[in-house]
């Protein structure tokens, strides 16, 4: 899902994103490493970076977001996401 669906919105309501919070840059993680040869018949194109943010690192009010990054592709057509969150003193 994108930021920009209603499944994002009512998430958010209950729901903190960890790369809002602490992330750095668009957070882009989809599509990584795709070819062309499904657009360009024969083609040996790479896209070489992501073009949506679509993946997420979720958690409750209990923890606190400290830092948020996107990683290096890993071989999936995803890159992997990272969040250093810390439990909330009561």
């Amino acid at each position: 899902m994108s930021e920009q669906s209603q499944d994002y919105y009512y998430l958010r309501q209950v729901l903190n994103d960890s790369f809002r919070v602490s992330g750095m840059g668009f957070g882009l993680t989809w599509p990584a490493g795709w070819r062309l040869d499904f657009l360009i018949p024969n083609s040996t194109w790479k896209l070489d970076y992501p073009l949506f943010r679509i993946d997420y690192i979720w958690y409750s009010n209990h923890w606190v977001s400290k830092s948020s990054e996107v990683l290096s592709t890993t071989g999936s057509d995803h890159l992997p996401l990272v969040a250093e969150l810390v439990l909330r003193k009561q």
